[in-house]
């Protein structure tokens, strides 16, 4: 009750911006906002739940989000990078877990053997105090993964700098879909295709996620990314059918999830 006064006492200190109710204005927010309050993002996940249809959705939904701007970009530390090249789309999916157990298949470091077939070789590291998180004595994870992706004719490393934020729920009022969790991947430097003479690759990737539970098995997963990729001199992620694949892995990702989850 103390920690729930004082964090009350601590909002009616500053200025609440109102969260926008667009879902592309939506994305955006949580990306800028990473660092914000429960309180704020209570509100922003429930304009964000009206906008997906969170409370009926049983099959994915996707579509486009519009571009990173360059303070956006400068915000996780790549304000040298051209905001206009990454493409950006978003997903939203119901997954049938609890979110206690899709935070726990989220940072854990063996998704290579979660995810079987995504994956040529994964690390992960904790770069913030992984017992510190877990005990909730601090309200963020950080780490970094390197991965190797084959595929398509394709083959690649990326270096990704993961955040995880477990924010609390509050009251019905303040926080109506209770806890949340907030997931940033931001790619370190370009992951060039093997011979390709480091001009195709992973160029820029940003990615954003939200998970919150609308039942106690049934967590609403929204991810946001925006991607430079560039696979060949025609194609690009700008191209429809390199957005499907991706929109194809991530409802992969949820039914792997699921039945990671299952068989708990």
């Amino acid at each position: 009750m103390r920690v729930v006064m004082l964090t009350v006492l601590l909002i009616g200190c500053k200025k609440v911006e109102p969260a926008p109710t667009a879902l592309d204005d939506l994305a955006h927010y949580y990306w800028t906002d990473f660092d914000t309050d429960a309180v704020e993002f209570g509100a922003a996940t429930a304009n964000l739940d009206a906008a997906i249809g969170g409370s009926t959705i049983d099959d994915m939904v996707f579509g486009a989000i519009s571009d990173l701007t360059a303070e956006e970009l400068e915000l996780v530390g790549m304000g040298d990078r051209d905001p206009a090249a990454p493409a950006g789309i978003y997903y939203a999916n119901v997954v049938r877990c609890s979110l206690a157990e899709l935070e726990e298949h989220s940072y854990a470091i063996n998704q290579d053997e979660l995810h079987a077939g995504t994956y040529e070789g994964y690390q992960r590291e904790y770069t913030t105090d992984f017992d510190a998180y877990t005990s909730r004595q601090v309200d963020t994870l950080e780490w970094v993964s390197v991965y190797d992706v084959a595929g398509l004719g394709v083959e690649y490393t990326a270096t990704i700098n993961g955040t995880m934020r477990f924010l609390p729920g509050i009251d019905d009022e303040a926080t109506p879909h209770g806890d949340l969790l907030l997931v940033r991947g931001v790619l370190d430097e370009p992951g060039y295709i093997e011979g390709s003479d480091n001009e195709r690759g992973l160029m820029q990737d940003y990615q954003l996620e939200v998970f919150y539970a609308r039942a106690p098995r049934e967590v609403i997963h929204f991810y946001v990314m925006w991607r430079d990729m560039i696979y060949t001199s025609s194609v690009n992620f700008d191209s429809e059918s390199a957005q499907s694949l991706v929109i194809g892995g991530l409802e992969d990702w949820d039914k792997e999830a699921e039945e990671w989850c299952g068989a708990r």
